[in-house]
């Protein structure tokens, strides 16, 4: 089993190991098949900006009317700055609005995978700043706070 800390150094030093944003819609039976050709669309788009690493959509087993959008980048400014472009903004943005109200950013602090049939775990940082939870954005944060997932 391999364990190690994979830095990325950057301006402000290690970060997570990605960034992930989950997705998750509500959909009616009827509006399914016309929303599933938007997904694809949005997918395709997005897979085509600087810093995506994959994505992939996926409906629920449980319940027919959820549908998800997951796309991993390699860092959170790779995915504001595809946000910020025209043909994102025009094709992919309004499709997000119609998402659940609820959190779908995060970093990946820890991740295991597969490789040669051996599970193989990463750990990263977090690039949260210690004010996170309090700074609006635009205002001052302060420094990165340690992640809590360390290995």
């Amino acid at each position: 089993m391999l364990d190690s800390t994979v830095p990325q150094p950057g301006l402000l030093g290690p970060a997570p190991l990605a960034f992930e944003v989950i997705t998750r819609f509500e959909l009616s039976v009827a509006e399914r098949s016309a929303f599933q050709g938007l997904l694809e669309v949005a997918l395709e788009r997005l897979g085509a900006e600087p810093g995506f690493l994959g994505g992939w959509l996926g409906q629920g087993i449980d319940d027919v009317r959820t549908v998800v959008l997951v796309t991993r980048w390699t860092h959170v400014g790779d995915w504001r700055r595809a946000m910020s472009r025209p043909d994102i903004k025009r094709d992919v943005v309004p499709l997000l609005y119609r998402c659940r109200d609820e959190p779908t950013a995060f970093e990946v602090v820890r991740e295991c995978l597969v490789q040669s049939g051996e599970p193989a775990h990463r750990s990263g940082q977090s690039g949260l700043a210690a004010d996170a939870d309090s700074a609006a954005p635009g205002s001052a944060a302060g420094d990165r706070v340690e992640s809590t997932w360390q290995a």
